[in-house]
């Protein structure tokens, strides 16, 4: 099963922030995406305007949990988990 989390940031320190503090701590580069051009989707293109986000693509539940976490604690103003109660 693949997961895909979105944060959004502010601006783009913030969202780096993150992706820093991701990439130190067990995610790999390949499943933690700074988006900054607008070409996720509708929702992030909005977003992208103002500020920037951050996608990862993971296979659990459990690490899922763990980025929305992270994304959270990192100042996202929004973070998106379908599927993940």
């Amino acid at each position: 099963m693949s997961l895909i989390v979105t944060g959004i940031f502010q601006n783009e320190d913030m969202a780096e922030d993150a992706q820093s503090y991701l990439l130190s701590n067990g995610f790999s580069e390949g499943v933690v995406e700074l988006n900054e051009d607008g070409t996720h989707n509708e929702t992030i293109n909005i977003a992208n305007r103002n500020g920037s986000v951050v996608t990862l693509y993971l296979q659990t539940s459990r690490e899922a949990r763990e980025g929305l976490d992270v994304l959270n604690n990192y100042g996202a103003l929004e973070v998106n988990l379908p599927g993940i109660v």
